[in-house]
């Protein structure tokens, strides 16, 4: 038994978890020429190792036992210290860490030696078995009792031990093991493993033939073989041998009916049978064909001693932890590894295909295709999603791979993820989005997906379907995440496996401290602008309730890194002052008022405004004070830039009162405009171009005049604004006509469409919300001379419109779910 010690307490490798050790010891065990450091609880290949001692280690010679290496629990705890830890993990990526699989290392372990067919060519793996059964007699995934991996891995184990006439004692124990479980093998509740009902009555057949003692006339085992039957009926064996099915997987499950010369056909590059050790292994020993036997010889080299039920997994490991790393919200802190691992991913991305979950997949399916498709778009790689007419039936539907007998309700989930990220005219995943919807609107919670069993997948499902990409808040997206995610997460293929690169504990601590750390400091920026909104007595103005809160949450929620902090200080104040310019026209508002107003800001002299009432004077007072804050600030952090800011603040605000003006003009005169007219003037009038085009200083980017003039002409400008202002006017449209308000986006196209209602013209401007969302989509993914971080707060801009104004404004009368959210985000710690 190999012991480690961590923190001082003793612990064996057979007793370390999988995942979910909240302690780090920094072990280092070297195989081969690798060198691991990783947190205790993904000593992956280190459980994988036969159970030796110190002293007996030499015999081992591909085991060098190093000094380990004990981290103070200050320094572990650190974010600095955690975040080096990760960087070096993902260094590390190679063909995918995956655990174990007893089921198929058996299968190897069953191949005879090509010089002495009564050896086995691989014996350390049936030292491996041997050293691996589990304390009740089984094999299979220690932490976790499936009953269908514990019998399939213990039978396969069992007859691999007979072989070689090796382990009576562990065959005994594997015997009774089964006598006292195999019953528990019922009807499939869509928990059976991938091929079970092919392989296992097989190998039940093998064990037989070997003399086991195994009970077989048993009512689930009758089942199973109805099971089996019906799947052979649906096979059609001229197709198994014509083009490459996932029949590939599961060979050992139908050694009557190959043709072993015609399979050889499919052998893929690296020699494997869909990257498949135990399909592999089968074919093998049936032809013992050399490129089989030189894929099964790396794979143990590189396992050490036992095999995994895939190999190699590099695109889906590499793409799974990218998105596990953006889904937590700690991506920033890897950008150049994420760039060199989709750099990797795209290499092997074909627009024809799609990809498999390895390199040398050549059977694509859309889980891994719509994982890589959508990170590979987000991150403005050109791919395009004809690549779905794959995994299109011809009556519109999906499916994962063909021939599939039903879904895996995780490839869906990915599907309908990856449909979000539409641009325009991408009607597939217009298609895509409709049927993956659907498909998990009916999902039932007690559901057991076919790939994977998550610790809250049906939660992560709810939220997505409840918070579409184009409107989720991006911290909230994370918050929900940090709950739901899994370090102790079980994947499901032949037999269970887990992916110590994508689940554990490093990962979710880190999300953890990195969410409370930004959360503190959002914290503390709201007691800045709570004193100065009462320092500016905008408390005191009758009409405008207490938004501060609201404000902040919103851009917190998007722009929420540390850096950006002045960014968010100084959105929120100009979102609030814009908001109470808006209030005052509606509540106090003449065109007259608002013509001084405009002069004034001219000006810029708050004395101009002197004879009007006491709240415009609070109201502008509060404005001069704060625009000349933030023309300070900017000047600070724009030392080089030739923009005059405070002259550039001011025309930017002229604008926004000249448009206000319009709308007051109008309301007085009871005027509706043409649908036209009236969003030339209210996609200025809703306040979000002067709001943008003054923020962006503080975007930790140098602008000239030059980039301020690519920025005013931007057409992502000018599709923010205009998502801003339909948005707007859906979610106000009852209280502004109830306030007497006469032109909208909705009464405009009404009095232009005769006869249409009014939930018909709510229709067609989301429909126009819709498109403009997916051109907005791309002008963000596109690179352009705009830097990335302005495009994304006109981006995150959008998308808060979006998510305040769903049916109602929720920034002026804050729903209880709006008011939960906020506090969940804003105050709630992750734990």
């Amino acid at each position: 038994m190999i012991s480690f010690r961590a923190y001082g307490s003793n612990f064996s490798v057979h007793d370390v978890p999988y995942a979910g050790s909240s302690d780090y010891a920094r072990i280092s065990c070297r195989l081969q020429s690798r060198e691991y450091k990783f947190p205790s609880c993904q000593l992956q290949r280190c459980k994988a190792l036969p159970s030796v001692t110190k002293e007996s280690a030499p015999c081992h010679e591909s085991l060098q036992f190093l000094e380990e290496e004990t981290v103070p629990a200050s320094t572990t705890d650190s974010k600095a210290y955690m975040i080096e830890e990760m960087r070096k993990l993902l260094a590390t990526l190679d063909d995918g860490e995956i655990s174990p699989s007893a089921y198929d290392t058996a299968w190897v372990a069953r191949i005879p030696s090509q010089s002495n067919a009564t050896c086995p060519e691989f014996p350390e793996t049936l030292e491996w078995i041997a050293h691996n059964q589990l304390p009740d007699g089984s094999w299979g995934d220690r932490n976790h009792f499936q009953i269908y991996d514990r019998v399939l891995s213990t039978v396969s184990c069992l007859v691999a031990l007979k072989t070689w006439n090796l382990g009576h004692d562990n065959i005994n124990k594997g015997e009774r093991f089964l006598k006292q479980n195999i019953y528990k093998l019922t009807k499939d509740k869509g928990d059976l493993l991938c091929g079970f009902e092919l392989i296992f009555m097989t190998m039940l057949e093998e064990a037989k033939q070997k003399g086991l003692d195994i009970p077989i006339d048993i009512p689930a085992l009758k089942i199973l073989q109805g099971y089996r039957q019906k799947k052979l009926q649906k096979i059609p064996l001229e197709m198994v041998h014509s083009i490459p099915t996932t029949i590939l997987y599961s060979l050992e499950g139908l050694q009557d009916h190959i043709n072993w010369e015609k399979i050889l056909q499919f052998i893929g590059t690296d020699g494997s049978f869909l990257s498949s050790p135990s399909a592999t292994a089968c074919v093998y020993m049936h032809t013992k064909d050399p490129r089989c036997l030189e894929y099964l010889k790396g794979v143990v080299k590189k396992v050490k001693n036992s095999v995994p039920c895939q190999y190699a997994i590099d695109l889906f490991e590499r793409l799974w932890i990218v998105d596990t790393l953006e889904r937590l919200g700690i991506d920033r802190y890897f950008q150049p590894e994420i760039k060199n691992i989709l750099d990797y991913v795209y290499k092997y991305w074909s627009d024809k295909k799609g990809i498999g979950w390895g390199r040398e997949s050549y059977l694509k399916d859309i889980d891994d295709t719509s994982m890589g498709f959508r990170l590979l778009r987000l991150h403005g790689y050109k791919v395009t999603p004809d690549v779905f007419l794959n995994f299109m039936s011809s009556e519109d539907k999906f499916f994962c791979f063909p021939g599939e007998s039903y879904h895996g309700a995780s490839d869906i989930f990915n599907l309908y993820r990856a449909s979000q990220v539409a641009f325009a005219n991408d009607n597939i995943l217009t298609k895509a989005k409709n049927y993956a919807h659907k498909y998990l609107s009916q999902l039932d919670k007690a559901y057991l997906d076919k790939w994977s069993a998550k610790k809250n997948f049906f939660q992560e499902v709810e939220f997505e379907l409840s918070n579409q990409w184009n409107s989720c808040l991006p911290r909230a997206y994370s918050k929900s995440y940090i709950h739901n995610y899994g370090p102790n997460d079980i994947w499901i293929a032949k037999t269970i496996y887990r992916l110590p690169f994508v689940n554990n504990e490093l990962f979710i601590n880190l999300a953890k401290e990195d969410f409370n750390a930004c959360q503190s400091i959002h914290q503390s920026e709201i007691q800045t602008l709570l004193r100065w909104w009462a320092a500016l007595k905008f408390g005191d103005l009758p009409f405008f309730g207490d938004k501060v809160v609201t404000a902040h949450f919103s851009i917190a929620s998007c722009m929420f890194e540390p850096e950006f902090s002045e960014l968010r200080l100084f959105y929120t104040k100009y979102a609030l002052l814009s908001s109470t310019l808006d209030d005052l026209a509606d509540y106090y508002g003449s065109p007259a008022q608002t013509r001084c107003i405009l002069e004034a800001i001219r000006s810029w002299d708050p004395s101009l405004v002197s004879h009007l009432s006491e709240e415009v004077q609070i109201c502008f007072s509060g404005l001069y004070r704060t625009i000349n804050e933030m023309v300070k600030s900017a000047s600070k952090v724009q030392t080089g830039s030739s923009i005059n800011i405070r002259e550039h603040m001011q025309e930017q605000l002229a604008k926004l009162i000249s448009a206000q003006l319009v709308d007051a003009e109008w309301m007085e005169r009871k005027h509706i405009p043409s649908f036209e007219t009236y969003l030339s003037n209210a996609t200025v009038s809703v306040g979000m171009q002067d709001l943008l085009l003054s923020s962006i200083f503080f975007c930790g980017e140098s602008i000239s005049k030059h980039l301020m003039q690519e920025i005013k002409n931007s057409r992502c400008l000018q599709l923010t604004c205009l998502i801003a202002r339909l948005c707007n006017d859906i979610g106000t449209y009852q209280f502004e006509r109830e306030k007497g308000e006469v032109a909208s986006s909705i009464t405009c196209y009404m009095r232009e469409n005769r006869g249409i209602t009014e939930s018909q013209a709510i229709e067609h401007l989301q429909g126009i919300i819709d498109e403009s969302w997916k051109e907005l989509t791309e002008e963000f993914l596109t690179p352009s001379q705009i830097p990335r971080s302005i495009k994304r707060l006109m981006f995150e801009t959008a998308r808060i419109f979006q998510f305040i104004y769903p049916k109602k404004d929720n920034f002026k009368d804050p729903s209880k779910a709006m008011a939960s959210l906020i506090q969940n985000v804003l105050y709630k710690p992750a734990e």
